[in-house]
């Protein structure tokens, strides 16, 4: 019997007593709908894009940022489509100016050979300017009457205050074979049948003269090639082939007064 309990309070001993058991975790509350609705809208927002017409600007800068830089983005460019009578009318424009230049080197062309003659006209002095304080730059028949009389040109300026600035601007004029003559609140031009040296100067003074009018007529086919889209744009022929014509005649008109010089 004692054998009997020693061993129950052995086996009592041996046997670990039961743990208690862990409390269960409880779920976490689901969030509200109002939460909801503001997390979803910080994640999906989104900011309003600009968008613009690209320039060549856009296209470099974008180009750049390629590999190596070297491809260049596609830029949407507008081109300009000018119509038959755009450039028709800009043909004419650059005629009637080469036709301006051209004309007035053929009246100097004249004017010359009419001096080295002997004879001469008011025409001579339609080039000069007359500067005259505060009021600029006018040209001479603006501001005196110019006839002719025995032997030369009378010049009579209208203001008696600007006959000196008169007297200059014909000493400036440096015209071959007239030297002004101040009398009084006139100016006379005698003019003589030139000698051989005063025909000559006339003659460089008229190659000058016509290498103006090409010079003019150049700049007047250069615009009008740039205004209808460049050379090898409708219209530059045409207005090419006006230079070379116009310049021609100056040539001719040229190589003409030099000869009727020669026999004066």
């Amino acid at each position: 019997m004692r054998a009997a309990l020693r061993i129950a309070r052995i086996a009592a001993r041996a046997t670990p007593a039961p743990r208690a058991a862990a409390p269960r975790a409880l779920p976490s509350p689901l969030p509200s709908s109002s939460v909801l609705a503001s997390s979803s809208a910080r994640a999906f927002s989104t900011t309003p894009i600009t968008l613009k017409k690209a320039t060549k600007k856009d296209a470099k800068k974008a180009g750049d940022n390629k590999k190596g830089g070297k491809k260049k983005a596609e830029v949407e460019v507008e081109e300009t489509v000018m119509t038959d009578a755009q450039i028709d009318a800009i043909v004419k424009k650059a005629n009637e100016k080469m036709n301006k230049s051209l004309d007035w080197a053929k009246s100097v062309l004249f004017e010359g050979v009419e001096r080295g003659r002997g004879r001469v006209s008011p025409a001579v002095l339609d080039t000069v300017k007359v500067a005259i304080p505060d009021q600029g730059s006018q040209p001479l028949k603006a501001i005196a009457s110019i006839t002719v009389t025995k032997g030369g040109l009378l010049v009579e300026a209208w203001d008696s205050d600007t006959v000196k600035h008169v007297e200059s601007a014909l000493h400036k004029a440096n015209l071959p074979g007239m030297s002004p003559q101040r009398d009084g609140d006139r100016i006379r031009l005698p003019v003589t049948r030139p000698d051989t040296s005063v025909r000559n100067e006339i003659v460089r003074s008229l190659g000058g003269t016509v290498e103006d009018a090409k010079n003019q007529m150049r700049q007047a086919r250069s615009d009008g090639i740039k205004s209808v889209g460049g050379k090898n744009f409708r219209g530059a022929d045409e207005i090419q082939s006006a230079l070379e014509s116009k310049s021609k005649e100056l040539d001719e008109q040229l190589k003409t007064a030099k000869k009727e010089l020669e026999k004066a």
